[in-house]
């Protein structure tokens, strides 16, 4: 047995067992709210600390008058904002997915 095969038996077991443990339809479950949400904040914030020159570039080049209505700390408090929305989301009630058959 070469490191190869016993590398691909490995991620074979690995993938058996996440499979196992998966909701019926998971595909469905990115239709939810709480789910994008939490996606974009994640996304957010992982371009946040991989590119904070970016993000401080993009905040400066907001138009005065724009900057003047926000509310002070706007920026450090977004994540958390979207944290809540994502719990606010998911007590609402949503359309339920439609089943795509195997046809």
């Amino acid at each position: 047995m070469n490191i190869l095969s016993g590398g691909r038996r490995a991620w074979r077991l690995l993938t058996a067992r996440v499979r196992t443990r998966l909701v019926d339809q998971c595909r469905a479950v990115w239709r939810r709210w709480s789910v994008q949400i939490a996606a974009l904040s994640s996304a957010l914030s992982a371009f946040a600390f991989i590119s904070p020159d970016t993000i401080q570039s993009i905040w400066s080049a907001l138009p005065p008058e724009i900057l003047e209505r926000l509310p002070r700390g706007i920026a450090m408090s977004v994540p958390l904002l979207l944290s809540l929305a994502t719990i606010a989301v998911s007590f609402l009630k949503q359309e339920k997915p439609v089943a795509k058959s195997d046809e």
